[in-house]
């Protein structure tokens, strides 16, 4: 009897979680006392999807041990659904290292050879994860292979349209990259789910700031906002203050903007996500330049890029931040020690073919070189940078 209803509760469970209702999940999961959902890998899959916006450190460690006894059944199905929902878990915190501790896991080719279903969802895991590693060549070619499939589930659909926001913006098409904001936010699953809304969001806030759409900013910093307030979620009051931030930059309240900054800082360490909080202090620092001596601010800035560079981040944030920090250097008359980290910026992303960086970095060389009077390197950058910024 009690395996007959941990059989049906984990049937209906899964349905819930394919449309990304976590709420469903949770009306299900919590009729079962503790002891046994520890007991039983479907009733730990349920658990750990059911708490992956809510607790995600709690939600990976049940799902991370019903993969292993999915493994060890030999359920494919199951195997690559846990693995989807992990690297979802992984991308909110920026944590490479543990989306490679449960890809491990997967026993791939025979997961591929099961079934037509484990075998998409394989390779969507695996654009997932290389656009999260910034390996956008490989991410660009998985994503052309991709892009002509028809989804199973909705919630594999709205991942992949996460991911496939990243590459484009990081990759320098900021128009294609507009279009996957609104598809985002009127998808089914960002519609059904509150929480799963957050996560989408987030993904794609960077296209906004970057387009310099204060009104696109605003409205999802304000959903974000709201979002927080309904469900105490710190995940997504740190962005929302990061794109409130970057608002009040660009319409020139920096002391406004460095406020917001430092607090969106201390939310994402609070949350547990070091790679977030070193961001945005680096960001501050820059700005904070714009009114305060340079010196200390690039000695702070220095150290939390060394911070940055052991946390090992993806998405091109060091890239980024070499770019920034370089910047806090150039105001404080360290020219040589800018130049190093622009170049080594310039070429990380130029390697990438990441279109983004690269003119983020042409544009703080060019103002080196302008400032040391190399005309010749000015012009060089100059022109990279208004070719990569078009």
């Amino acid at each position: 009897m009690l395996q007959e209803a941990i059989k049906i509760a984990a049937t209906y469970g899964i349905q819930f979680m394919d449309v990304g209702d976590t709420d469903g999940v949770t009306s299900i999961i919590q009729e079962f006392p503790d002891e046994l959902v520890q007991s039983n890998h479907y009733l730990l899959f349920l658990r750990g999807a059911s708490l992956m916006s809510a607790e995600s450190a709690q939600s990976f460690s049940c799902l991370y041990r019903a993969l292993i006894s999915f493994c060890k059944s030999r359920d494919c199905n199951l195997q690559i659904k846990t693995l989807g929902l992990m690297i979802a878990i992984c991308y909110q915190k920026n944590d490479l290292k543990q989306i490679q501790s449960a890809i491990v896991l997967i026993p791939k080719f025979k997961a591929a050879a099961m079934s037509k279903y484990a075998r998409i969802t394989l390779l969507l895991s695996a654009f997932m994860k290389v656009v999260w590693d910034d390996k956008l060549k490989l991410g660009s070619i998985l994503y052309r292979v991709i892009e002509h499939i028809s989804f199973f589930e909705l919630l594999w659909d709205y991942t992949f349209k996460m991911a496939k926001g990243i590459l484009l913006y990081r990759s320098g098409d900021l128009k294609a990259a507009e279009k996957i904001v609104l598809q985002i936010l009127n998808h089914q699953t960002a519609l059904t789910n509150d929480l799963w809304r957050s996560i989408g969001l987030a993904a794609c806030h960077s296209i906004t700031y970057l387009m310099r759409d204060i009104a696109g900013s605003q409205k999802i910093a304000a959903e974000l906002a709201s979002i927080r307030e309904k469900y105490n979620s710190d995940y997504a009051k740190g962005y929302a203050l990061r794109l409130v931030s970057y608002n009040k930059y660009q319409t020139r309240d920096i002391k406004g903007a460095v406020s917001n900054m430092d607090e969106s800082s201390n939310i994402f360490a609070r949350n547990g996500n070091p790679i977030m909080a070193c961001v945005e202090r680096i960001t501050k620092h820059m700005w904070e330049a714009e009114y305060s001596s340079a010196v200390p601010l690039a000695e702070k800035a220095l150290k939390d890029l060394n911070e940055l560079v052991s946390l090992k981040p993806g998405q091109g944030f060091l890239e980024s931040c070499q770019a920034v920090v370089s910047s806090v250097l150039i105001e404080a008359n360290n020219f040589i020690e800018s130049e190093k980290l622009l170049l080594q910026s310039y070429k990380t992303s130029k390697d990438k073919n990441a279109l983004q960086s690269m003119s983020g970095a042409a544009m703080h060389l060019d103002d080196l070189y302008f400032r040391i009077n190399d005309v010749k390197l000015e012009k060089k950058y100059l022109i990279i940078w208004g070719n990569t910024a078009s």
